[in-house]
């Protein structure tokens, strides 16, 4: 009786000193092995080297033109039925190159410079040729173009559409806007239910006049 009280006295003291002894050495070890990968992981380091690495490409041709370096000239309307055409030819008035990609913006003003209802569609139209969105880079005084379409008065009756006195337009990825004096009288939608100031207009592309594809 007195050897077996002994020995169970024996078991349990070898289990009361063997759990405590278990439990933090697994926690010390499940936290550094976490630690130690997050810190060191070659997969972390591979991936800001490679974003950093993008970020110069990106920045290493020349910046965006500002608005403030462009000067607008809006060509003579081109007629077609239905349909009026016009080209707006940006040139970089600095004395560096700057790059010009994607579709300008366009607000049409009245007499009193404030706004008329202007729609602005990125795409082809009638007057309106398939230019593809490309960088555009623009040296000291070169020049980029763009296309502008819009319906006239022809099949919508009565029905009248605003006169702008002014255009405010807006260069690809600028954030302010250059004025030219222009002339537009967009109609849109049909004669049941009209929308003035529907103009479709493609993105930039080198040079002036209408586009040339090849």
């Amino acid at each position: 009786m007195i050897a077996g009280v002994a020995v169970a006295a024996i078991l349990l003291a070898a289990c009361g000193s063997s759990a405590p002894a278990k439990r933090p050495v697994s926690a010390h070890h499940h936290t550094t092995s976490t630690t130690s990968t997050s810190t060191i992981a070659v997969p972390s380091s591979t991936t800001t080297s490679s974003t950093t690495t993008t970020s110069l490409a990106a920045t290493s041709g020349p910046p965006r033109c500002r608005s403030s370096v462009i000067v607008a000239t809006v060509g003579p309307p081109g007629v077609a039925t239905g349909a009026i055409g016009q080209v707006v030819t940006l040139r970089n008035t600095s004395g560096t190159a700057c790059s010009l990609t994607g579709y300008p913006g366009l607000q049409m003003l009245d007499a009193s410079g404030h706004p008329i209802a202007t729609s602005v569609v990125r795409g082809t139209s009638t007057t309106v040729s398939a230019v593809p969105v490309r960088p555009v880079v623009l040296a000291a005084g070169a020049s980029a173009s763009f296309e502008v379409g819009y319906q006239d008065s022809t099949g919508y009756g009565n029905a009248s559409c605003p006169t702008s006195s002014s255009v405010e337009i807006t260069p690809p990825n600028a954030y302010h806007y250059v004025v030219v004096t222009w002339q537009m009288t967009p109609y849109g939608g049909t004669a049941q239910h009209l929308a003035c100031g529907q103009v479709t207009v493609s993105p930039v592309y080198p040079g002036s006049g209408r586009y040339q594809a090849g």
